[in-house]
């Protein structure tokens, strides 16, 4: 679809330029101002990128918006480019992140903010929720070691629970890893690089996994109503 690759365009341009939101806006729309510079795509549109002020006195400030403006016009092409494959005569109003993606990084946010006060536990050097087998939200970026570890863990974390009789969950405690599953199919699974107390981690992880909960089904796109779903009626 249309709309999914020039989602995609603005999520690479604000990746590489740091902008607080990136836009297509017609010129009736724009709204210039500080931190703000906008770069014509054609058909009366243009490519508008927020930025949070930020001073331009020395060379590295001068070569960082350099590096920006040239994304922009990079971007400003491939639009261009994509405004042609679609043959359409102008490209449609569009904002990334929109208001509900912002939602989203809000939500993971408290959700980091969980776990980076769980991984204060002594021991503990890393902390993850998991969502059907992709991690959601970690105290600190995983390790590619604590990454290519996740799926067993996963696949022993089911395993348990599938053994356990009156519940769906289970945890599991190895000598530098703890898991315990818990919602739907969701996961909290902590690293350690020392001994640690499993009794005391376990209580400290349903306090988490107890707030999460809450937090999770807001991860989710919503369900289409049924009234939108259902045949036009003639």
């Amino acid at each position: 679809m249309l709309t999914d690759e020039l989602k995609q365009l603005l999520r690479e341009l604000v990746e590489q330029t740091g902008a607080v939101a990136v836009s297509i806006v017609h010129d009736d729309d724009s709204r210039d101002g500080d931190g703000a510079i906008a770069v014509p795509i054609g058909g009366g549109a243009q490519l508008m990128a927020r930025f949070s002020p930020a001073p331009a006195d020395d060379d590295e400030d001068a070569a960082r918006i350099g590096d920006r403006d040239a994304a922009m016009e990079r971007a400003a092409r491939s639009l261009r480019a994509c405004a042609r494959r679609w043959d359409v005569p102008t490209l449609p109003p569009l904002t990334f992140p929109d208001a509900d993606s912002r939602c989203k990084e809000r939500v993971r946010a408290r959700i980091e903010s969980y776990l980076q006060a769980l991984s204060n536990t002594h021991g503990m050097v890393n902390a993850t929720i998991t969502h059907r087998g992709c991690p959601v939200a970690s105290a600190s970026p995983l390790t590619e070691l604590q990454r290519e570890r996740l799926p067993f863990t996963l696949k022993r974390v089911g395993a348990e629970a599938a053994r356990s009789s009156g519940s769906s969950h289970a945890d599991i405690a190895g000598d530098d890893f703890f898991a315990q599953s818990f919602w739907f199919d969701a996961c909290l699974i902590a690293f350690f690089d020392r001994p640690y107390s499993v009794d005391f981690v376990r209580h400290r992880s349903r306090m988490v996994t107890r707030e999460v909960s809450n937090l999770l089904p807001l991860l989710d796109d919503p369900d289409h109503d049924p009234a939108q779903v259902a045949p036009i009626p003639e």
